[in-house]
């Protein structure tokens, strides 16, 4: 699942199937890292270039900020991309190019894409859900970064769905959070044993303005979207 911000911040979280039973009972998921394929965070990007025949072709790149295969230097600015093309079932294929980690050498990709809405509203822990203006859904990024630590982590919260990833040094995290009408937020996948905000992010969702610092045991936390 890739959580991606109305200023194009995301946090992607792939994890092998199949989820333990309890997944699909509201249960959560505690993973080893090694259930991890992968998890990124960082910005993305789309426009448009001309295919051999001229056509227009919907062309995306993703700059990993923070990545579970290597570790990136402050300085690094490692990315992949791919050219978008819309299904008739809906959803998208995508086919680029980048580096397979098996191998160690650049390689043709393709990955199929379903795109869902978020629910608009603030969406509390008591499980309602309160109308924003233009019948917006709710969005909170926050990150975090300390390099004599050598590390980083993002936190994006959208409509019904939280993810965050952190990375220090060798060792990575992960969590995901699930809303549901009724029963509210819910942790439904844990990775790793490092700390992550999301609760105290999700509980600024109903707040008229988010943070814009959040001091998380050693490590501060600094707002870098709120929507609306």
């Amino acid at each position: 699942m890739v959580l991606t911000s109305p200023g194009r911040r995301f946090v992607d979280l792939r994890v092998m199937l199949p989820l333990p039973s309890n997944h699909e009972e509201g249960g959560v998921s505690h993973l080893p890292v090694s259930s991890v394929d992968w998890a990124i965070a960082g910005t993305s990007e789309s426009g448009i270039r001309k295919g051999a025949d001229g056509e227009d072709i919907s062309h995306s790149k993703w700059t990993h900020w923070i990545d579970s295969r290597t570790q990136l230097d402050p300085v690094d600015l490692v990315a992949d991309e791919g050219d978008m093309f819309p299904q008739l079932d809906g959803t998208t294929l995508e086919k680029g190019r980048m580096l397979n980690p098996e191998v160690g050498v650049e390689a043709d990709y393709e990955e199929l894409w379903d795109d869902g809405e978020p629910t608009p509203g603030a969406l509390g822990e008591d499980g309602q859900a309160r109308p924003l203006v233009g019948g917006a859904a709710r969005c909170i990024v926050m990150q975090m970064e300390d390099q004599n630590l050598r590390a980083r982590g993002s936190v994006v919260l959208l409509g019904q769905y939280c993810q965050g990833f952190v990375r220090i040094g060798d060792e990575i995290a992960a969590q995901r959070w699930e809303w549901q009408l009724g029963r509210g937020w819910a942790m439904t996948i844990k990775i790793g044993e490092l700390a992550l905000p999301c609760l105290e992010i999700i509980r600024q969702a109903t707040n008229k303005a988010a943070d814009q610092e959040l001091q998380f045991g050693q490590q501060l936390w600094k707002l870098k979207e709120s929507v609306p």
